[in-house]
């Protein structure tokens, strides 16, 4: 009897274990999450506690972004567990609960952050909340923001300029409902985006276009909201042409980068969400496949199924991300 219940309990357990891999599987392909925007200094009236950094997940699905780490090299934000950020979403990250008009978004009077690391119990250690502040950079250019998996991975790294600020061993929260991890910037393989822009105090630093590789320093800050303005185009321009199988329930699709030279800009890692449910959404409930390619200047798709699809697509710089949906 005995070796009977144990034998129940070790299938169980193995079931379990197998439907919790299934699920992070699924979650890792489902959406690109990227740093999108940030404040490091801001203006005196704001206070140190209003610093920010704003992410974006540009799809083409849900991420859960539960356990993934924000960092400058000194000190660490881990996001609390099952963090979900839906496609074309935006997470800010604040030492605040509200920025003010002048301090977040000048086109909303009030932006509501999604998590505040002064009160999130969720940091590596106590963030300073008086001048100069988390990021500690409005005499330095050279402040870095990087973004990393629960697998410290890098998601996406950023520096106003080379060579970024040294770091130091960084052991992140044990209660964000992830066991803690040590880590140290200047051991681990980076390559950051640079964005070229010098200090300043009360000045954002954006995106020209959300995932685009231009950035601008601009007193004009927009977290929690896009950056596009009317009329600006992404530096990289693609066509997409589809053909049906014969029997007509699967087709391919050629993607190609009209930008030239296109073999600067591969490969092309891409994320292809397919409307599995037929919807006209892109949830958790549809199907996501990951891949990278390397055939310039053309990504190749074949045997899909018919019917919507977007594809997120990042060029071997880490930048310039952007989604092309096609029937």
């Amino acid at each position: 009897m005995k070796t009977k219940i144990l034998h129940k309990t070790f299938i169980i357990i193995l079931l379990t274990a197998v439907v919790i891999q299934l699920s992070m599987s699924k979650a890792v392909s489902q959406g690109r999450v990227i740093i999108n925007e940030f404040m490091p200094w801001p203006a005196n009236s704001c206070g140190a506690g209003s610093e920010y950094v704003e992410l974006l997940n540009m799809g083409p699905g849900p991420m859960n972004v539960g356990g993934y780490i924000l960092t400058d090299g000194d000190y660490a934000v881990t996001i609390p567990y099952n963090t979900i950020i839906q496609p074309n979403q935006f997470y800010v990250i604040s030492g605040v609960n509200v920025l003010t008009g002048t301090c977040g978004n000048w086109t909303n009077a009030n932006v509501t952050v999604n998590l505040n690391w002064n009160t999130c119990n969720c940091t590596s250690g106590t963030i300073p909340t008086a001048d100069p502040g988390w990021f500690t950079d409005g005499g330095s250019a050279q402040e870095q923001v990087v973004l990393l998996s629960p697998t410290l991975k890098v998601v996406d790294a950023v520096v106003r300029k080379l060579p970024q600020e040294s770091s130091s061993f960084i052991t992140t929260s044990n209660s964000a409902g992830f066991a803690p991890l040590t880590f140290n910037l200047d051991l681990m393989t980076i390559s950051y985006e640079v964005i070229g822009e010098s200090a300043g105090r009360g000045n954002s630093f954006a995106r020209r276009i959300d995932g685009s590789c231009g950035w601008l320093k601009d007193t004009q800050q927009s977290a929690g909201s896009t950056n596009n303005t009317p009329g600006d185009t992404y530096d990289l321009s693609y066509s997409t042409v589809t053909l049906l199988d014969p029997g007509c329930e699967t087709g391919s699709a050629i993607i190609t980068l009209n930008t030239s030279p296109a073999a600067t800009y591969f490969p092309i890692d891409y994320i292809l969400g397919f409307d599995a449910n037929k919807d006209g959404m892109f949830t958790a409930a549809d199907t996501y496949t990951t891949g990278i390619d390397s055939s310039a200047p053309t990504i190749n798709l074949s045997n899909l199924p018919v019917g919507k699809y977007v594809i997120n697509l990042q060029p071997v710089q880490g930048c310039n991300t952007q989604n092309i949906t096609f029937i």
